[in-house]
């Protein structure tokens, strides 16, 4: 049989199979147990090419997953995937009863866990959705809620759903129809995925469902199990604002979790309710409400991602509050514990960056501001991959900002055009244009023309132009698109350009004219 080659890398397999040793040798670390495992597994494994030579042999093949095992447990997860890698294609030479056992489901399993650990998002779906002929023999959906899952961190809400759907039928034929918690994780999935792609009466549908069913007495969830769904419901509702409901329900999992005893499922609770408070502008007791979370991620010991959005939520609430000193204390707590968290490329980080520059805006501190806009402002690009993107918009909007507040026109007017012919290169992308946007355009354009910003204006005057005439139905003009000719003939009149302002109107009113 055949042995991989790896890019740049040399042929790592030999017939004796030395050099699979930590790729010849070079790396001597890890686990000293494990360390002594792989000397051993390494020589049964020599001692079967030996006798089998390079006819394909499934005594090997399970070598090779033992020792796939054994290389991803000592870190090493580029030998472990050769490993796993020769092991898939010895069984795929053999008759369809082998490809579809249980070793080459364990196979295709530790794959996807490789690569779904080296963000290889596309190659782990791929390895799960080889399982799935497996699982649909042995009546088990376990692919399709990972396939389900990653399709949803790529952004692919339809496969998602299309996944998640399979699985529950699946479960439905398992459980003969009746109320079983397996179910509740497709139902979760479904609904978070239908909330991705905008469907907030879906989502809010599949989550209640998912609810009724940890309720259920006859499918047997834990408090823990109930008050994980609970928070996901509370969470839908959040989203939808309707906050009393939302509060109902995390008051309804407190009530399920231990009252004295700290753990990190309470503390998140607290967090969430704390977030209520912030969103229905009851600043006083959302600080009231962080300061309880946070006090007992402390008695935890937990510093993670959470805790910096407590710090961050914190010094905006403070903000609010008029506090400025305390608000800029706990913006830099949040900032220092992402920095030693390493998450400093994420949006965690740009909106504490973009958090940390409004309040210098509002100081007054404008060099500081700026400087915290433009580290924002890089990590959105390097994250968006420099696509037209709203994150970025809003980024060269509150450089230019800056630059207004200022005095400085000249780089306000830069950065304000930027983002306008991003915005106009990200609204020609999209498919469902709405009067919405059209009427945002339009009043964004207006703002600018007022401030004296004249080249975002006609930018964003003429792509609210080019919208209406896309919404427009049957022949008949949308009403948006004569304000958006008036607006341009008046923006072209206020810069002396009379035949251009003659020309915007004369349309506006022959529109007029003709439609009444």
């Amino acid at each position: 049989f055949r042995f991989p080659k790896r890019k740049n890398q040399k042929l790592l397999f030999t017939t004796s199979l030395r050099s699979l040793h930590f790729n010849g040798q070079q790396q001597q670390k890890g686990n000293p147990l494990v360390l002594k495992d792989l000397k051993k597994e390494q020589d049964k494994l020599e001692n079967l090419m030996k006798t089998h030579g390079t006819t394909p042999n499934l005594e090997i093949a399970d070598q090779l997953l033992r020792l796939g095992h054994l290389y991803a447990l000592n870190g090493d997860t580029d030998t472990s995937l050769d490993c796993y890698i020769v092991s898939k294609d010895i069984r795929s030479s053999f008759p369809k009863d082998i490809q579809l056992s249980a070793q080459m489901l364990v196979t295709y399993g530790s794959m996807a866990n490789i690569y779904e650990a080296k963000r290889d998002l596309k190659n782990a779906s791929n390895h799960y959705l080889m399982m799935w002929p497996i699982f649909e023999q042995l009546l088990e959906l376990s692919p399709a809620l990972h396939i389900g899952r990653l399709a949803q961190i790529r952004g692919d809400w339809d496969k998602a759903i299309y996944w998640y759907t399979k699985g529950l039928d699946l479960y439905k034929v398992i459980n003969d129809e009746k109320p079983s918690k397996t179910n509740m994780g497709p139902l979760l999935g479904l609904g978070s995925a239908w909330g991705n792609k905008g469907d907030a009466e879906k989502e809010l549908q599949f989550k209640l469902r998912a609810l009724e069913l940890a309720k259920n007495p006859e499918t047997g969830c834990n408090g823990e199990e109930i008050v994980s769904v609970l928070r996901s419901v509370a969470k839908t509702y959040y989203k939808r604002e309707e906050f009393v409901r939302s509060l109902q329900l995390l008051n309804e999992a407190l009530d399920l979790l231990p009252e004295q005893t700290p753990n990190v499922l309470t503390a998140s609770i607290y967090y969430d309710i704390a977030n209520i408070w912030f969103k229905s502008k009851n600043i006083e007791k959302s600080i009231e409400v962080f300061f309880k979370a946070l006090e007992m991620y402390h008695r935890l010991n937990v510093e993670d991602v959470i805790v910096a959005n407590i710090y961050s939520n914190l010094g905006q609430a403070f903000h609010l509050k008029g506090e400025i000193d305390l608000s800029i204390k706990y913006l830099e707590k949040g900032a220092k514990i992402l920095m030693r968290l390493g998450l400093t490329n994420g949006s965690e980080w740009y909106d504490q960056l973009d958090s940390l520059g409004n309040i210098h805006f509002s100081k007054g501190n404008f060099n500081q501001a700026l400087t915290y806009y433009q580290s924002s402002l890089r990590v959105k690009q390097s994250v968006t991959k420099n696509k037209p993107d709203t994150v970025v918009i809003n980024g060269l909007d509150l450089i230019g900002g800056v630059y207004a507040a200022a005095g400085d026109k000249d780089a306000a007017n830069e950065y304000f055009t930027k983002s306008t012919y991003m915005l106009k290169d990200l609204l020609e992308q999209k498919v469902d244009i709405n009067e919405e946007d059209a009427q945002r355009m339009i009043s964004r354009s207006s703002i600018f023309q007022d401030k004296g910003f004249i080249d975002p204006a006609i930018v964003g005057y003429n792509l609210a132009i080019k919208l209406c005439h896309k919404i427009s139905t049957s022949g008949i003009p949308h009403p948006y698109l004569i304000e958006a000719l008036e607006s341009l003939g008046s923006l072209w009149a206020q810069m002396g350009n009379a035949e251009l302002s003659r020309s915007c109107i004369k349309e506006a009113n022959s529109l007029k004219s003709r439609y009444n």
